[in-house]
């Protein structure tokens, strides 16, 4: 498992806020070798930003 992946999981726990996207989702699919960053679509709720994974 990668950084990018492993804080996908912890941005989720308990329920579900982001979804990894652009290039380490493409990664992810194997349809690149690599990036360099990485990107998140977060849930559009006040709650999302103060989840204790993301501080």
């Amino acid at each position: 498992m990668n950084i990018y992946v492993e804080l996908t999981h912890r941005f989720n726990e308990g329920r579900l806020r982001a979804v990894l996207s652009s290039g380490q989702a493409v990664v992810l699919h194997h349809l690149a070798i690599m990036s360099k960053d990485g990107d998140w679509m977060l849930r559009e709720e006040t709650g999302t930003m103060k989840h204790d994974s993301c501080e």
